[in-house]
């Protein structure tokens, strides 16, 4: 089978967010079998990406087949990244769209049809224990499912319609994409932390490192030390600092480990 202009819209290095911490390597393999983050792969800071073109790419891979999930899903993607550069806190290429509010709109509207599409998945089977004869399709509509509601939960919650942001990241965390639920819990968490409900939000970074298996972010050890250490829980505290500090490779997440140490030294 011959690439198609689908699998040619998977540009990867435009397929990018310095937002998320948690992603997996992306390969594209020929024909109908494709390998792809649940979360579009980081970029250096900085650089430019033209979402406008991969819109206009993944428009014409829906044209030849509308009922794709993953073009859907990730012109989503490059929706809310056109929302972000209007907004001022993504890098990229300015295009046409001028509304960041239309381009939140029309990532809604992908996020959810991509939903749609992969809502007829048998989800009896458990995404890290597939059987042998899962086909690579089945396999990505489950992750695209999860990665869907998170990012749709996403925008909700920078649209501060945060009830909205709670369905979605819950209906995430309940999928069998583990990073995605793992995203979503520590999404969760943060905006519990933001409504001043700091014990859901312990709560929540708990189960988004219980479900990133080995790779959790540090940045929830981070997050959950910090609630720790406002409520007086020390011992809590640096336990979650040591992790973030001590992770393998080094990410520098060491700023709660010498504040937490400085305090001992002032007594």
């Amino acid at each position: 089978m011959n690439k198609t202009i689908f699998e040619n819209a998977f540009n990867f290095r435009a397929i990018t967010s310095g937002v998320w911490r948690a992603c997996l390597v992306a390969a594209l393999a020929t024909g109908a079998a494709l390998a792809t983050p649940p979360i579009p792969l980081p970029i250096p800071p900085g650089k430019p990406v033209d979402h406008e073109q991969q819109i206009a790419d993944f428009t014409r891979a829906i044209e030849q087949k509308p009922i794709d999930q993953r073009a859907y899903f990730f012109r989503g993607f490059h929706y809310l990244e056109v929302a972000r550069c209007l907004r001022g806190i993504s890098p990229c290429i300015k295009g046409k769209m001028t509304d960041k509010n239309v381009a939140y709109q029309k990532a809604i509207a992908d996020f959810t049809k991509a939903i749609e599409l992969g809502s007829g998945i048998d989800a009896a089977r458990i995404y890290d224990n597939l059987a042998p004869n899962d086909s690579p399709p089945e396999v990505l509509q489950r992750v695209y499912m999860g990665d869907s509601y998170h990012l749709r939960g996403t925008i909700y919650a920078e649209l501060k319609a945060y009830q909205k942001a709670i369905a979605d990241f819950n209906a995430a965390s309940k999928t069998e994409n583990r990073q995605a639920a793992s995203n979503a819990f520590y999404a969760l968490g943060n905006i519990y932390r933001d409504l001043g409900k700091d014990r859901k939000a312990i709560e929540s970074y708990g189960a988004a490192i219980e479900r990133g298996g080995n790779f959790p972010s540090p940045v929830v050890f981070v997050e959950r030390g910090k609630l720790h250490a406002k409520h007086g829980e020390r011992e809590k505290a640096l336990d979650d600092a040591h992790a973030a500090c001590e992770w393998t490779p080094p990410t520098n997440d060491c700023e709660l480990l010498e504040r937490l140490r400085g305090k001992d030294e002032t007594r």
